[in-house]
This record gives C-alpha cells, structure tokens and sequence, in this order.
C-alpha cells in the first residue's frame, strides 16, 4: 500500500513503510459506514464467489458496488444474483458506446453504473448528449481517473455522477460549491 505514490516533490514517502492492505472482510468491519467501490480483476471463478460471500456475511450489498471491466466477472455476478448495484463490464460498455437506445432497453439493472475514461480514442464519453444517454437507460455514469479541477468540472457539468481520482480530497474541497455538499 502506497509503495507507488509519488509525492509532488517526487519523495515516496510510503514506499518500505510496513502498510499493508485491509481485507475486504477488514474494510467492511472497521468501515461500517463507508461506500466501497471494488473492481474484481481478472481471475478465476472462485474469486467473485468469495467477494459477493464477503458482503452478503456483512450484509453490505447496499453500500459495496462490484464492477469488473471484464465481461465475465460481471457475468459471474449476475450469475450470483447479486443484490448491490454493479458496474458494466467490457461488453456492456461498449454497447452504451456503440449501440442505439432502441436495442439498450431494459438491458441494464436499476443500480448499474458506467465507469469510462472521460474519452477512449476520439470518442468523447464524458460530453452531456452521452451522459444523457446513459441516464436515459437507467444508468449512473462514473469517469476515472481523474485528477485535475478543470475536468473533473466539466464531467460534473456534463452531468457525470461520480468522479474517481487519486487527488479526491482536494478536488472535493474545490469542487464543493459546484456539486453542493
């Protein structure tokens, strides 16, 4: 945990420092209050099996959103009957980009959310007519990894309504006038 971070300075200040990261079990525990977003990387099976036994042992479903971008995580998942809200895999995002509204309802559960890059080639996904988009077809629309105020600000005012950066702290702090918190 941290062994990564980069200070501005360049120091690494955590690096070799003995943290290590909590368990989901450890999280869920000492966090009762705190909404979880947790991406499942590519595995085997087992793997999403054991997350979804972890939540539904802590009764967390309704504040501990699932997401993979890979298809077949998220396919476990529903599988799995999966109560809390979900993110869209690889499949599914690229059908929100690429297929017309028409063929796209009913295709998403309430609680789903898109979680994008705010572009992906030439292709604009944090602009409001895709936001919209998405909010038409019953889905919440989450950009990563964003870590200045000037984006973070037009994805809010497109209508964005989650913002993943590595820097959460400060842009909250300057972006609370503009979301109202």
């Amino acid at each position: 945990v941290g062994w990564g971070f980069v200070a501005p300075d360049g120091d690494r200040p955590y690096a070799g420092q003995g943290f290590t990261a909590p368990t989901l079990e450890a999280a869920l525990t000492d966090l009762p209050e705190i909404r979880l977003n947790i991406d499942i990387k590519e595995g085997t099976e087992d793997g999403v099996q054991r997350v979804v036994d972890v939540v539904r042992k802590h009764e967390a479903s309704h504040r501990v959103l699932l997401t993979s971008f890979h298809s077949r995580a998220r396919d476990q998942l529903l599988e799995l009957e999966y109560q809390g809200p979900t993110g869209l895999g690889k499949r599914d995002s690229l059908a929100l980009v690429f297929y017309p509204e028409l063929l796209l309802r009913n295709r998403f559960r309430p609680g789903d959310r898109a979680q994008l890059p705010p572009k992906a080639g030439l292709l604009n996904l944090g602009s409001a007519k895709f936001i919209a988009k998405a909010h038409r077809l019953g889905l919440k629309v989450d950009f990563w990894t964003i870590n200045d105020e000037a984006t973070a600000e037009a994805l809010i005012r497109a209508g964005a309504d989650g913002i993943m950066s590595d820097c959460p702290g400060e842009l909250a702090e300057r972006l609370t006038p503009l979301i109202g918190m």
